[in-house]
């Protein structure tokens, strides 16, 4: 499976009845899920979305808006997964978009199974941030901060080059995103958080709770904003686990 927005990250899995669409953080593209993948169910599909500006998408133009990622996710994922159930995992800004699009699977006849979301507090909990409008320099500064390990291609200049400014694109749309109050989810909503995230406290993790009618629960992990790289096992069996249930 290799469409514009969805995309395969493991073998194909004909027999999965559940899809397990994965949205990727601010710079992350649909590769970042491949090490979870191995870690769920083989009777889930995992798949990823890859945002445009990044890896092979890097000439498609960027998006301006949480807006724009969600339309085109909207425009291709309910043929995708025509058949089967559908679960989705948001990451840091892939949270926000995955509640979005989630909002408005029932327009297109897909009713959500489960919504993961992980590093980012909820919709209502709002902070000033501007890293969009930082310096080179500052953004790379930000990234150390957040990450358990300093991603590698930072000690890299063409690399940083090449992805700074993709990072930047991303914290402008997440940093520009308003909320517009609606009917909350009716799936139930897990919430992943690390124990020394700088952009999530508990307090603002379990607010999600008030954006669904179904159930909530809150897992906390060792780490800052990238805990689940150091807690594969235990996150690929807890979603393993809650969409058993579901089925």
């Amino acid at each position: 499976m290799h469409g514009k927005w969805i995309r395969r990250i493991s073998l194909p899995r004909e027999l999965a009845r559940t899809a397990l669409i994965c949205f990727p953080h601010v710079g992350g593209s649909a590769t970042y899920f491949a090490p979870l993948a191995q870690c769920i169910d083989p009777a889930i599909e995992p798949l990823s979305v890859q945002y445009p500006g990044r890896q092979d998408r890097r000439h498609d133009e960027w998006a301006g808006s949480i807006d724009e990622l969600v339309d085109g996710v909207l425009a291709e994922l309910p043929g995708t997964v025509e058949g089967r159930a559908v679960a989705l995992y948001g990451h840091s800004m892939g949270a926000t978009v995955a509640f979005e699009v989630c909002r408005r699977l029932p327009e297109f006849g897909v009713t959500p199974q489960a919504l993961f979301l992980s590093g980012r507090r909820s919709p209502r909990s709002v902070r000033e941030e501007h890293n969009h409008t930082h310096t080179e320099a500052e953004l790379a500064t930000e990234l150390r901060r957040v990450a358990d390990t300093p991603p590698t291609w930072l000690a890299d200049p063409e690399l940083r080059e090449l992805l700074l400014p993709v990072v930047r694109m991303d914290y402008r749309a997440i940093e520009s995103y308003v909320y517009t109050e609606g009917r909350p989810v009716e799936c139930p909503i897990v919430v992943l958080t690390g124990d020394d995230d700088p952009y999530v406290d508990v307090d603002e993790a379990k607010d999600w709770e008030s954006f669904t009618t179904g159930d909530f629960a809150l897992h906390a992990y060792q780490g800052k904003h990238f805990f689940m790289e150091s807690n594969l096992p235990a996150v690929g069996q807890l979603m393993s686990e809650t969409l058993a249930r579901l089925n």
